[in-house]
């Protein structure tokens, strides 16, 4: 077994943020590794514990998919800050 350090970014509100909880409260997905973290645009997605890492704000790029490489790159910089990763074998960034 390797062991995996697992985490996603996750709109606040709608139908993403529910699979979340569904998939927090069934230990599925991410919750499912050894350890995680989730980020949004908020400090509480009760029952999920998050990072709030700003503003998820995204325009759509030319070839029709969203323009959200800053999101991600704030993303990262906290889960090198958190250093949760250092101590496993594996990072997943999870969709």
């Amino acid at each position: 077994h390797f062991s995996t350090f697992c985490w996603l970014v996750t709109m606040s509100s709608g139908g993403e943020l529910a699979l979340v909880i569904d998939h927090f409260a069934k230990h599925i997905n991410i919750f499912a590794c050894d350890s995680w973290s989730v980020f949004s645009d908020k400090n509480d997605l009760a029952p999920v514990p998050v990072t709030n890492i700003g503003s998820l704000d995204s325009t759509m790029c030319s070839w029709g998919s969203w323009c959200n490489t800053r999101v991600f790159l704030r993303a990262w910089d906290i889960v090198i800050k958190e250093g949760k990763y250092s101590r496993k074998a594996w990072t997943l960034k999870v969709d």
